[in-house]
């Protein structure tokens, strides 16, 4: 539809503006220096894992492990060295 293909200009738009401000900062940053900007990257998204999988992995991970008496003794082995070590 015509508002779909104005609202994709839109963002369009918006993603030229995004990328214009990084690319100028690279390239301020590196004052004059050689710069190598990588456009054929795959999305971030695509090498993260899923958000609910990963939000149910870890409930259920931690359901694991409340109940066992040896990560709390783990933990206090960890704090005390870490403790011990920083004095």
């Amino acid at each position: 539809s015509s508002e779909a293909v104005q609202g994709f200009h839109t963002e369009l738009a918006e993603l030229e503006r995004f990328q214009t401000e990084d690319f100028y900062g690279i390239f301020k940053a590196m004052e004059g220096l050689p710069v190598v900007i990588r456009l054929l990257d795959a999305p971030l998204h695509e090498f993260l894992p899923d958000y609910g999988e990963l939000v149910q992995e870890v409930g259920e991970l931690t359901r694991r492990i409340e109940g066992d008496n040896r990560v709390d003794a783990w933990l206090n082995k960890g704090r005390y060295l870490v403790n011990r070590s920083a004095s």
